[in-house]
């Protein structure tokens, strides 16, 4: 028997914590910012969070999508989670591939104290090639 329900959501845990940017589908990982404002009402900026999980059912994804420990090296060393502390981001994520073949690339987002931010990011294998072709016909 079918579902009644279609597809997946997920809780931010902290508190006006709000998706920022555009979401990217990226081979079979749905990536996408956080924002978290600050709690004084005074004060602008906050902070934020870039997330990578399996679009199909919102889990974690089988290995690290983010060089967490920060050597710039995405390895076991990494560790598995559906997110990586970022700063506060109000644009998303721009995600640049090192190769048509090669499942590394970078994340870069640009906080709110205009500091550039880049994240090495394990995108997936990528397949290369044409996306798709028109045959034109005269």
């Amino acid at each position: 028997m079918p579902s009644a329900y279609l597809g997946w959501r997920l809780d931010l845990p902290s508190a006006g914590e709000r998706l920022t940017g555009i979401p990217q589908l990226i081979n079979g990982v749905i990536y996408f910012s956080t924002f978290i404002p600050s709690d004084a009402p005074c004060e602008h900026g906050g902070d934020g969070w870039l997330m990578a999980l399996d679009y199909a059912n919102g889990t974690l994804l089988a290995y690290p999508a983010f060089d967490s420990n920060g050597d710039g090296i995405l390895n076991a060393d990494d560790a598995r989670s559906g997110g990586i502390k970022t700063g506060a981001t109000l644009g998303g994520a721009t995600f640049l591939r090192a190769g048509s073949k090669t499942g590394t690339g970078v994340a870069l987002l640009n906080l709110l104290t205009g500091d550039l931010v880049s994240i090495a990011s394990n995108l997936g294998a990528g397949v290369g090639g044409r996306v798709s072709w028109h045959e034109v016909v005269e």
